[in-house]
């Protein structure tokens, strides 16, 4: 199953980078990769807001203007961009001097301020310093993935790819279930059901662990993030 686990990863990489891959960037178990998901997985260090916000309802639409696809983070963006952001491994120590260099630059004032999601899901540091996430599960939509510019408002998803494994309670496999998510209509989300049509074996009914790998327009490899989620029973 170790070996299943890898090569799933490894195909995601491939199909998501156009058959590039740098032999150990994408190894799940990478320490470095974990290293910096720890660090910046949630909360970032120096902020005291929490992650979670009142959750608003899983369809409610999103709210994407021009104006934050045109700032850091959005497709619209044209600026200089932090030297991150063209970096597959980054540790806490530059990544830190590049924020602090990005807020001295004209017009990065407040970037990177604001670290609260907005739908009442789990909000994500991301390593390039061009992006957040935020990611929650509920019955009626399933999971779900919002994108976030550099200074967390929301951005399209359709420049972004992603796929989730739902890890077992017994630990006997590696995964559960693997998921890829797809774009809502609107481009608000990405988003993915974990039960199969016609079957809820799937569907969680308690609080659940999840790794969830994310391919930037920047980057060459897919991100791990390892999620805890909660549903509904679990609250």
């Amino acid at each position: 199953m170790r070996n299943l686990l890898l090569a799933t990863v490894t195909a995601f990489a491939l199909a998501m980078s156009g058959g590039a891959l740098v032999a150990g960037e994408t190894n799940a178990d990478s320490h470095e990769e974990e290293q910096g998901h720890q660090e910046t997985g949630h909360e970032e260090e120096g902020h005291e807001e929490g992650g979670h916000q009142e959750k608003v309802a899983c369809t409610a639409p999103v709210h994407i203007t021009e104006a934050a696809e045109n700032k850091l983070g959005g497709k619209l963006y044209t600026g200089s961009l932090p030297k991150a952001a063209t970096m597959e491994n980054v540790n806490a120590q530059a990544r830190k001097a590049d924020s602090e260099a990005m807020q001295k630059t004209k017009g990065m004032a407040g970037s990177h301020n604001v670290h609260k999601g907005i739908r009442g899901g789990e909000f994500l540091m991301v390593l390039n310093q061009l992006h957040h996430m935020e990611a929650l599960y509920t019955a009626e939509c399933g999971f779900q993935l919002y994108l976030y510019n550099a200074y967390s408002e929301p951005i399209s998803v359709d420049r972004f790819q992603a796929m989730l494994l739902v890890l077992p309670e017994d630990g006997d496999q590696f995964f559960d279930v693997m998921r890829f998510l797809e774009p809502a209509l609107d481009n608000g989300v990405l988003q993915t059901r974990l039960a199969d049509s016609g079957h809820d074996d799937a569907t969680p009914e308690e609080m659940f662990e999840a790794e969830l790998y994310v391919k930037f327009p920047e980057s060459i490899h897919p991100q791990k993030y390892d999620l805890i989620l909660e549903t509904e029973a679990s609250h």
